[in-house]
């Protein structure tokens, strides 16, 4: 109810407010401050200063997501609201408070993405050198929050139970700079990312200095991956001159990002979906088609990085509506990628997800035609031998083979009956 969706979007604002006041009032933090006292043993004089503390940090997080309920410009109240407690113990440390805010922060994901936009997203984005800094404090408190809590899940020791001040300022000095080398890309004729090169500011590139903070913060990362996704999505960028420098720039970074943030794969998927849906009258076809050639080879990566199921059940989801982002050509060039990449051992929910894409009739057409290359026929052969072996009937495994699987392998047999 608090999320802006298309739904939402055509509500009139009031509609939106009482929505988010509904949501709101019912969640913890609201209603905790009713039914939860906190006592410190002893010190139960101090109750309430720690409940004012509370309240007034848990205020400021409702205000926040207020605000991003209305899709309405974060404003210098609110940060100060949560950065300077009034209220605040000095007996409890900024380390302590940092850890609280941060926690919180990292509990209600959409304040902190209501923060990343005003920090990366172009038409959200604040111009406020000093309000910037003030959200990537509070992005660095929820980053180091979520760290923290990464760890324990995997129990791994961290013995330090605040979050540093020294922490939270180098890491917000890092989203600061993304976020700011994310306002330079939109100035830059051409734009090139590198990966595991040394990088010198004074004489390196904007992209290089980007794709290196990409790797290196998560936040940055994400900042980067909202950036690219509204740039991407507005209706003049496919058209503009400096698509066919920016757009393989773009995805080179989604790519590395890819690489080394499992969270954002979701994201580079959607990115890549976004520029195989793309059209320029003004550019050659050639160069149209390495661009969505590019995307697919995003695609084919993170197929390599556990996510193939999702990438393959997205193109089968977009052949079926009858959409045009693929032609024959990109269908035939991402089938034989996909094909070099598979290797047995192969599980049912792969069979049920690749073969039921290539049964699609687009898929079956492009691969039957002449253009498609004897060596990728072969491969196919041997796919479907890796997929009678995975719905055998034979084989031991947790999960048996049903009547329709053993019907997908049947029917991808008598679809493609080329000899090779």
């Amino acid at each position: 109810m608090i999320k802006a969706s298309e739904n939402s979007a055509s509500l009139n604002p009031l509609l939106r407010k009482r929505r988010a006041d509904i949501a709101l009032t019912s969640s913890d933090l609201y209603q905790r401050q009713r039914r939860k006292v906190r006592m410190l043993g002893n010190a139960g004089n101090r109750t309430e200063e720690y409940d004012k503390i509370r309240y007034s940090v848990e205020s400021g997080v409702v205000n926040l997501l207020k605000k991003y309920s209305m899709n309405t410009n974060i404003d210098d109240g609110v940060l100060n609201q949560l950065l300077y407690n009034p209220y605040s113990d000095k007996s409890l440390g900024t380390e302590q408070s940092h850890k609280k805010l941060g926690n919180l922060l990292h509990k209600y994901p959409l304040a902190t993405e209501y923060l990343m936009r005003s920090l990366f997203v172009t038409s959200a984005r604040i111009k406020s050198s000093e309000m910037r800094m003030k959200c990537c404090k509070l992005v660095a408190m929820a980053a180091l929050a979520g760290q923290k809590d990464l760890k324990a899940q995997i129990d791994v020791d961290d013995n330090s139970d605040s979050v540093q001040e020294e922490q939270v300022s180098t890491m917000a000095k890092t989203i600061l700079k993304g976020s700011q080398l994310c306002e330079q890309v939109e100035n830059v004729v051409k734009f090139v990312v590198t990966e595991g090169v040394s990088v010198d500011e004074s004489t390196t590139s904007v992209g290089a200095q980007l794709s290196s903070l990409c790797v290196e913060c998560s936040a940055v990362a994400q900042g980067f991956v909202m950036w690219a996704r509204e740039r991407i999505t507005n209706d003049g960028f496919a058209n503009s001159a400096a698509y066919p420098y920016i757009g393989p720039g773009i995805l080179s970074m989604v790519r590395i990002i890819a690489n080394h943030h499992p969270l954002l794969r979701s994201s580079a998927i959607d990115i890549a979906f976004i520029f195989l849906g793309h059209s320029n009258s003004e550019l050659s076809y050639q160069k149209m088609n390495a661009i969505k050639e590019q995307a697919l080879r995003l695609l084919l990566i993170i197929t390599t990085k556990g996510l193939s199921i999702d990438v393959f059940n997205a193109i089968s989801e977009s052949l079926k509506n009858g959409q045009s982002k693929f032609d024959s050509g990109l269908i035939r060039y991402f089938i034989a990628g996909a094909l070099d990449i598979i290797s047995p051992p192969i599980s049912l929910a792969f069979v049920r997800s690749f073969g039921s894409m290539l049964l699609l009739p687009p898929v079956v057409d492009a691969l039957n035609a002449v253009y498609f290359d004897s060596a990728k026929k072969k491969k196919i052969i041997e796919a479907l031998k890796y997929f009678m072996e995975a719905v055998s009937e034979d084989r031991c495994d947790f999960v048996r083979s049903t009547p329709h699987d053993r019907a997908i392998v049947d029917a991808l047999k008598s679809a493609y009956t080329f000899s090779v």
